[in-house]
């Protein structure tokens, strides 16, 4: 009797062993990553934002490549304006010091210093037909931020990768950027890392082209991954039970019945075995059927019906044809003109309300970006007044304007774009006559160094992510926003309390 008590309780045991043995997470396999983005949407095009150094970003689309569906592209551009005194062979200023930012909150989970070794960035450069390109073995540098470190210094928060550019590549290279875990910088929860692609300027590359960012907890692993992020995306389903959780149950089981093979006689303990193999049998079967937390559909709830998205009706008009009227250059649409570029070098503008007869709705891409005396670079727009009729200020349609103090709004604005007043270094004063804006789109104000309080106004709907960062000045208790806003991005106010000295 006293034997059969003890194989009775080592079969429960192997049971209960079971059950928590099902619990157990898949065990990612090696080489994997902890983390990544797959650069492989247009809503990428504008999680990258904040490129610099007079280029574009865009999404492109990647064909004939299982392993990268779609890629950021940079596009450099040639600009005619004098840029810390660096100049070209065709007499225009190249590419000074380009960058851009990566912001990691886009992914769900926190990221921690402490589990990454390694990160590995998936790029290539490119050029235009005919155009030679003269990359000799640059080697890109990744700086980083974290909640701990917000600011991105320059001083020993950065790592410089393994790998680099080779001259005329125009193929995939995959860039490892080893972590020092001796940087007293590297802690915390990683928030932010900025890539500069290349050492020096350069005047002969046109195009950057980033197809995915990956992490890992050691640099065996990051040299390993073949940045299949295709692959990557397809098998992002993992069960939630690994297939030694459910073989671990099994044997548990079986062995359960193989010690208490003679107490199975008694109809109470058959019962109670039974019932606990079909407990964890059901168990695993709702695990292995079942999807990640990352793959859950949320079920669907209903919504007040939204109001009309005027952009929406903007951007069905055709084009009729295209114009110019002293300092600006525009288009004409059906029943609006859009302000397409200015070239006047004034200090006090207040920007048109109609052309030829048709109200200004829309400021569009980059239309005042880095506006600039040509003969001196010091000398920009600093007080600009809008129209009321304004509608969109578009995505970048006024960042870079370094000079401008204050910036005074009109009555119909709708909505500020991606980006569209950020670097505006100067800029003080933000002045909202209407009660018409609804969306603040990410990055609006990034960079806006000296402003110390804004004052987001009631009837906004919606903030994208980090729509504030990088306004050094501005305290976090003087940013107010209303109760309005159902819509908040994250990192709104990231990096905007200044750094405090070591």
């Amino acid at each position: 009797m006293k034997h059969c008590k003890l194989r009775l309780f080592i079969g429960m045991l192997l049971v209960l062993t079971s059950v928590f043995s099902l619990m157990l997470p898949a065990a990612a396999a090696d080489g994997d990553p902890l983390h990544y983005i797959a650069f492989d949407s247009e809503y990428y095009d504008d999680a990258i934002g904040n490129a610099y150094g007079f280029t574009d970003t865009e999404y492109i689309k990647v064909d004939g490549d299982d392993k990268v569906s779609g890629a950021v592209r940079l596009t450099f551009e040639k600009s005619p304006y004098k840029y810390n005194g660096t100049y070209d062979k065709n007499g225009f200023t190249g590419v000074f010091d380009p960058y851009l930012y990566f912001p990691l909150y886009e992914i769900e989970e926190d990221i921690k210093c402490e589990d990454v070794g390694a990160v590995v960035m998936y790029v290539r450069v490119q050029n235009k037909e005919g155009h030679e390109l003269k990359v000799n073995n640059e080697k890109p540098i990744m700086y980083f931020a974290t909640d701990e470190h917000p600011i991105v210094t320059g001083k020993g928060d950065f790592l410089q990768s393994s790998t680099g550019f080779e001259k005329d590549s125009g193929e995939w290279t995959k860039l490892i950027f080893q972590v020092k875990k001796s940087t007293k910088a590297w802690k915390g929860t990683l928030q932010l890392v900025r890539l500069d692609p290349f050492g020096t300027s350069n005047d002969d590359v046109d195009y950057l082209d980033i197809a995915g960012l990956a992490m890992f907890s050691d640099m065996a692993s990051a040299k390993d991954f073949d940045c299949n992020f295709t692959s990557l995306k397809n098998d992002s389903s993992e069960p939630a039970v690994s297939s030694f959780s459910l073989g671990t149950a099994f044997a548990c089981i079986v062995a359960a019945f193989g010690i208490n093979s003679d107490v199975f006689k008694k109809k109470k303990v058959r019962t109670a075995v039974a019932i606990a193999l079909v407990a964890v049998l059901a168990l695993g079967l709702a695990a292995c059927g079942g999807t990640s937390e990352n793959n859950v559909t949320p079920t669907p709830t209903p919504t007040a019906v939204a109001e009309v998205n005027p952009e929406d009706a903007l951007n069905a008009e055709k084009l009729v044809k295209t114009g110019t009227d002293g300092d600006y250059e525009y288009e004409v649409y059906e029943t609006y003109t859009k302000i397409t570029r200015y070239t006047g070098i004034e200090l006090d503008v207040t920007v048109p309300g109609e052309f030829e007869g048709l109200p200004v709705k829309v400021i569009g891409y980059k239309a005042f970006f880095r506006n600039y005396n040509l003969t001196d670079d010091t000398v920009g727009i600093t007080n600009l007044v809008l129209p009321d009729s304004l509608v969109i200020i578009d995505d970048y349609a006024l960042a870079g304007l370094e000079e401008v103090v204050t910036i005074t709004f009109g009555k119909d604005l709708y909505k500020i774009g991606s980006n569209a007043i950020e670097n505006c270094y100067s800029l003080k004063n933000l002045v909202f006559t209407g009660t018409n804006l609804r969306i603040i789109d990410s990055w609006a104000f990034s960079g806006d160094r000296v402003i110390e309080q804004i004052t987001v106004p009631e009837g906004v709907t919606e903030i994208g992510n980090a729509a504030f960062q990088y306004c050094h000045s501005l305290a976090e208790e003087k940013l107010s926003i209303p109760a309005s806003v159902t819509t908040k991005g994250k990192g709104l106010t990231f990096a905007c309390t200044p750094l405090v000295e070591e």
